[in-house]
């Protein structure tokens, strides 16, 4: 008999790592997978000569069905070398959003501390065998486990196509067919050294019409610094249209509509483009978490809402019930 119950989450994004952190402060012993080689999920950023981008979310605006991040867990998570900014939010409402100090990658690689991280780990099957769970892993040769559960936190299709061959958990199934996602296609451009630049904004909000929902300065948040360069993130609808074009071609078409409502030459010192295939929550489950049989958990974004914060909301969530209903073997380690 083990003494330590043991809790398996499938990746290390926002829920992820905060419910494997919330789980573990709570005593059980926990092991994170993910396929992507570090930390983050969509929390990425890409260092260049030219200063980081952080292209996939480029600050935490506030959860979606809370007004501020109350809980003071995520309050802690959350206090790391952030600033609070007031943006211009999509929809044309003020809200205040954190701002990584330094890129908001290195936020997630705090989140990792204390933590057991298995990344390059793909899942490609798992099994109850009527007391545990076991995964299997494309890179892996052989079962891993045994868990007592396990928290899958990847996008709700990859969910499905696992959890679709185990009948036991046909209604999570139903629940994880309601959820969506869209995809988002993000470009970084650093663009030649220009006059207009110098009057350059910090985000803009108002491009929609160019196919672009968010153009962000990079180099004028706070302690941005570096050259002159832009994250862009395309629409919903325009990245759905482009999905399987080349990265070049689509870089260079936001690029260009991104100039040319700037009023800035169509020019570059550096310009790549990547395609997040799950990067906007387009119908959300409306729970915090979702529960399947023999222990099995869901949390992510899409069950709250669209924001990294609300992702966390969710993750917290799924880590207090997986320890609300187990044994007292577990031991509060805080």
């Amino acid at each position: 008999m083990h003494n330590v119950l043991r809790l398996a989450i499938i990746g290390a994004g926002a829920s992820g790592l905060i419910a494997a952190s919330e789980a573990q402060h709570q005593g059980l012993l926990c092991t994170v997978f993910d396929k992507a080689r570090r930390a983050g999920g969509r929390l990425a950023s890409h260092r260049s000569d030219w200063g980081s981008f952080n292209h996939g979310a480029p600050f935490l605006s506030m959860p979606t069905q809370a007004p501020t991040p109350s809980d003071p867990r995520l309050q802690h998570a959350l206090s790391h070398g952030l600033s609070t900014l007031h943006v211009s939010a999509i929809h044309g409402e003020k809200q205040p959003a954190f701002v990584p100090s330094d890129s908001i990658n290195s936020l997630a690689q705090l989140w990792t501390e204390g933590l057991t991280c298995h990344f390059e780990h793909t899942l490609c099957e798992l099994k109850h065998d009527g007391n545990n769970w076991w995964l299997k892993f494309s890179e892996q040769l052989g079962w891993l486990g045994p868990f007592d559960r396990v928290l899958m936190t990847c996008p709700p299709v990859q969910a499905l196509a696992l959890l679709s061959k185990l009948p036991s958990q046909y209604r999570l199934c139903q629940q994880l067919q309601t959820m969506h996602h869209a995809p988002c296609w993000s470009v970084r451009w650093a663009p030649k050294a220009s006059p207009a630049l110098a009057a350059g904004v910090f985000i803009r909000d108002d491009l929609q019409a160019s196919g672009i929902a968010l153009c962000i300065r990079e180099d004028l948040r706070p302690q941005g610094g570096g050259a002159p360069r832009f994250t862009l993130h395309a629409t919903a609808a325009w990245s759905a249209a482009h999905l399987e074009e080349s990265s070049e071609s689509v870089a260079l078409a936001l690029m260009h509509a991104a100039a040319e409502a700037l009023k800035l030459p169509a020019n570059t010192e550096s310009l790549e483009a990547h395609r997040w295939r799950y990067g906007y929550v387009s119908a959300a489950a409306g729970k915090a978490y979702l529960r399947g049989e023999h222990g099995l958990f869901y949390a992510g974004d899409a069950c709250l809402g669209a924001t990294a914060i609300d992702a966390m909301h969710s993750g917290l969530a799924a880590a207090d019930a997986i320890c609300a209903e187990l044994p007292l073997t577990a031991v509060d380690c805080r």
